[in-house]
């Protein structure tokens, strides 16, 4: 796949020479010699940026770099509530960004462009009030001294071509610790394992969400905030935070400060008094509980009326002793028990390793990209229910004081836990398609030992694979396809690529942590290891099963093709006065997990009003409302969408001679055509006939129902309603 992280094993030969370069020189690497691109990403995180940044290497005389006049805020300050994006701010600009804003941004940021913002405990007032006491005033080199101690955390822009990113741009916003240890500690949660959402990498889709509404380039800097004749954006900010009980450890942290620079006492006390006011002092300060409960109450249940409120939930059922023997007895593949080991081996990747964010080539559009295919990390910081206080969390329905409890009602929300966000990490899934290939292999004569077949059998074989994973690991299959020239049918994907995230380190490229099984019963997948272990990026598509581009790409059957497909098939379908060309077209040849798809640089969506250019600027891709099978409906909001996965056609190897020779007669795939075939999953049909449906009649009856209006309601009523 030509995508943004396979630079790393193409580049293969550069790995000598960074590893020279960190046995000799390893303390000098910082990013204006070390691009992110020429590293893993945990190493280069551990062993370049985070120790640069810790020493606030950016600030060092000499450089050339030009600082914001002072901290600042981005947002108003109201009763202790920060309003703004971030927290207060204070930015550094290297020469070459510097550069680019005194010409008046045109153009792109050059190559090796970087961008600190260093954020601090708001708001700004804090910082204003220590740089113009009159103690700091006289020794302005220890105001910069105790900013450093106050320093919560980075936000970080560093321009990398080489990297593939869409933006140019590698984004990392680690938090500060009072040691480098510490900062690298995995406790932080600093140096990425997956274990979490990503605190660095190209492509961030927490970053892109504001950033991608910039004018250009993906960046909201301004002279304005350095230049000494110019003043940066003022916001409203009230006196809520002079108090210690707010300040914490900044109050402190000051107060040790002082004592240790030996402040006088007087010039000591009288800042001290300035950043801790009597009460009477501070703003009126009522109760804040008073919306949270007026928010609360209407969302909880009420006793009498069981339709209100969240349904009780049962005891978890015991899990069937028949179905644990099942599953945990495997020696009839390999003649012992799973170890530890084998397990640890055969556990998919965190979620947070599924990030394949966009490229330049996406641009070009067309329906065979490299980027036809992206992770749902590049939408979940607009679509996601992400929190930004003191607004609380955007479209999640609070229903209690503690964190999380509520309704998540977010498009990724719905999405991630639901039996579509899961296709392809399904275990049942898995192991029932394994159970296929062992029933293939055995019914074949070809079981010795787990050995793979080849011939004949291994094609059908990797054909099974490649139906089954049309759906459940739908980009994945798909990209792959497009990649070898646009066979979707069978483009032999490997279902080991399931249990493969870009390696974080160099030692973990070059000791993967994930081994293909010794007793395999998949086809061979011809690949050399170097080509299997630079596939990760198949992997994380294929995990995120039926993601955001599997449905926002899939397009109506183009009418024309549809017309001469049933021209050439007139026996099929009889008279058909109430049915479309399209819709036969449809059922065709756009079901079992086919589909036409649109443009890598266009989705499809409900919606005829929305808003472009954030999408286009963020990730590449234009929004647009999807044209109509028939009718007038967005083929989003048709159920026919939803038939291209639930309606199943299969064949039945092994089965008595064809009783269905039209649905025989529709397989596309080589393989499968000598055998018989029926509809394996009919719930596309069922809802077609159903008076949910639209009957033989091809009308809307009184009870009609679509398959959007029961699976993905927007009834749910709130405060806003």
């Amino acid at each position: 796949m030509t995508g943004l992280r396979t630079g790393l094993f193409v580049r293969a030969g550069c790995w000598l020479a960074l590893v020279v370069y960190f046995t000799g020189a390893a303390a000098a690497a910082t990013p204006l010699d070390m691009p992110p691109s020429a590293l893993p990403l945990a190493d280069y995180e551990a062993k370049v940026l985070y120790p640069w940044l810790h020493a606030r290497g950016y600030a060092a005389p000499g450089l050339g770099w030009t600082v914001d006049s002072r901290v600042r805020d981005t947002g108003p300050f109201i009763r202790t509530d920060n309003y703004g994006t971030h927290p207060a701010v204070r930015i550094y600009y290297s020469p070459a960004v510097r550069e680019w804003l005194d010409h008046g941004r045109e153009g792109p940021v050059p190559p090796g462009g970087i961008i600190i913002k260093e954020m601090f405990k708001p708001p700004a007032a804090i910082y204003e009030t220590l740089r113009q006491d009159p103690w700091f005033v006289a020794h302005p080199d220890q105001y910069e001294a105790l900013l450093g101690e106050l320093l919560s955390a980075w936000a970080v822009m560093i321009n990398d071509p080489k990297g593939n990113a869409i933006d140019g741009w590698f984004w990392s916003s680690p938090g500060n610790a009072a040691t480098l240890a510490e900062m690298l500690d995995p406790a932080a949660g600093n140096v990425d394992n997956y274990s979490h959402v990503l605190t660095s990498a190209f492509g961030i889709g927490t970053c892109s969400r504001c950033h991608s509404s910039a004018d250009s380039e993906n960046t909201f800097s301004s002279t304005t905030n350095f230049d000494p004749e110019d003043s940066p954006l003022q916001f409203r900010v009230d006196a809520s935070w002079r108090s210690a009980d707010y300040l914490g450890s900044v109050y402190t942290t000051i107060e040790s400060f002082l004592k240790n620079k030996k402040v006088p006492a007087a010039d000591a006390n009288a800042l001290l008094l300035k950043l801790n006011l009597p009460p009477q002092q501070r703003p009126y300060m009522p109760a804040k509980t008073t919306g949270l409960v007026a928010l609360i109450d209407p969302h909880k249940p009420v006793a009498d009326d069981p339709s209100c409120g969240p349904l009780p939930q049962p005891p978890a059922p015991a899990l069937n002793p028949d179905f644990v023997a099942q599953f945990a007895d495997l020696k009839h593949l390999t003649g012992q028990e799973p170890s530890a080991a084998e397990i640890k081996n055969f556990s998919f990747p965190c979620q947070f390793a599924d990030h394949v964010p966009p490229t330049p080539a996406i641009h070009a559009g067309g329906t065979d990209n490299p980027n036809q295919y992206l992770t749902s990390s590049n939408c979940y910081g607009c679509h996601g229910g992400l929190g930004g206080a003191p607004y609380g969390v955007s479209m999640f329905i609070q229903t209690g004081p503690g964190a999380g409890t509520g309704y998540n009602v977010s498009e990724y929300g719905e999405w991630r836990w639901s039996p579509m966000g899961l296709a392809g990490r399904d275990p049942i899934f898995h192991s029932q398609l394994e159970t296929e290939q062992i029933i293939l292999l055995k019914e074949n004569g070809k079981l010795k030992g787990g050995q793979p077949a080849g011939g004949e059998l291994a094609a059908i074989q990797q054909a099974l694979t490649d139906t089954c994973l049309r759906c459940h690991g739908a980009m994945g299959l798909r990209q792959k396809g497009i990649d070898q020239g646009g066979d979707i049918l069978n483009p032999h994907f490997d279902v080991n690529f399931f249990y493969l995230a870009e390696p974080l380190t160099l030692e973990q490229r070059n000791n993967p942590p994930f081994k293909p099984p010794a007793h395999e019963v998949n086809p061979p997948s011809g690949l050399t290891p170097a080509e299997f272990y630079g596939s990760y990026d198949l992997g994380d598509l294929a995990r995120e099963g039926i993601s955001c581009l599997v449905c926002h790409h899939i397009a109506p059957p183009d009418p024309s093709e549809a017309k001469a497909w049933v021209a050439k098939h007139p026996e099929w379908f009889g008279s058909k006065p109430v049915w479309s060309d399209s819709f036969f077209f449809f059922l065709g040849t756009n079901t079992t997990g086919l589909y036409t798809r649109n443009p890598a640089n266009e989705v499809y969506g409900p919606f005829a009003d929305v808003l472009e250019k954030p999408m286009q600027n963020g990730i590449g891709i234009t929004p647009k409302v999807a044209p109509p099978m028939d009718g007038d409906t967005p083929f989003t909001s048709d159920s026919a969408m939803c038939g291209t996965c639930h309606t199943i056609n299969l064949p039945n190897i092994g089965a008595p001679p064809d009783q269905n020779p039209v649905l025989t007669a529709l397989e596309p795939n080589p393989y499968f055509k000598k055998f018989s075939h029926s509809i394996e999953q009919a719930t596309y049909l069922e809802w077609l006939n159903s008076s949910f449906g639209l009957g033989a009649e091809n009308q809307e009856g009184p009870e009609f129902q679509s398959c959007q209006d029961c699976h993905m309601p927007n009834r749910f009523a709130s405060l806003d309603d």
